[in-house]
């Protein structure tokens, strides 16, 4: 189906490497293999495409700490930086921490 759809449009879809995951809400009494509640802790919620995770909380608090990761790459830079003016840390920070962080931001949902 997403092959005709995206005929239309002039592209192409490798079939080979196309993933399929499904996506839907447990109900309270559902539970797993083990007998853990699935609601808020679907399979799905960790899967990872295009470099996010497909739950937005989940991919939130990822993009979080590799942020947090970016950040603390360029310590010195922040803290000890005398001689980089403070325009030029903002601007290091914009594009080593912000963008980290806000990656593919727009597929979160509400």
């Amino acid at each position: 189906m997403v092959k005709e759809v995206l005929k239309d449009w002039n592209l192409q879809v490798n079939e080979s490497k196309t993933e399929f995951s499904t996506v839907y809400l447990a109900n309270q009494s559902d539970r797993d293999s083990n007998g853990q509640p699935l609601a808020n802790n679907e399979p799905w919620r960790s899967n990872k495409t295009l470099e996010s995770v497909l739950c937005t909380e989940k991919d939130i608090q990822r993009r979080r700490i590799l942020a947090d990761l970016a950040f603390k790459k360029f310590e010195k830079v922040w803290l000890k930086g005398k001689r980089i003016s403070l325009e030029r840390k903002l601007r290091l920070y914009d594009a080593q921490v912000t963008s980290v962080q806000l990656y593919n931001s727009n597929s979160w949902s509400p």
